[in-house]
């Protein structure tokens, strides 16, 4: 099963005719954007797509299987998506 990131590249090579270099490229180009705007700004928004927001997660303790003891596991920052509006009732169907 391909992955999301190659079904797209693939669809911009069907569609406008890119190179498959070029289609990496502009493909990257928009994950290094949304990536860099989220640890910037904390949050952004991709219209009709949702929203990502980067949070910290609370330190907690969590059984070890390997030893059956409590290790303490430190807080970290996580990134949470929403998705639009438009997006759940496009696809609800579906």
């Amino acid at each position: 099963m391909a992955s999301l990131r190659a079904k797209i590249t693939n669809q911009l090579r069907a569609q406008f005719g890119f190179p498959q270099t070029q289609a990496v490229q502009i493909m990257n180009l928009v994950i290094d954007t949304i990536a860099r705007e989220i640890c910037t700004n904390k949050s952004t928004t991709l219209a009709h797509v949702g929203r990502w927001r980067m949070y910290m997660s609370s330190p907690m303790r969590k059984l070890f299987p390997l030893t059956g003891k409590i290790i303490e596991v430190p807080a970290r920052k996580r990134v949470r998506f929403k998705a639009s509006a438009k997006m759940l009732s496009t696809y609800e169907n579906g």
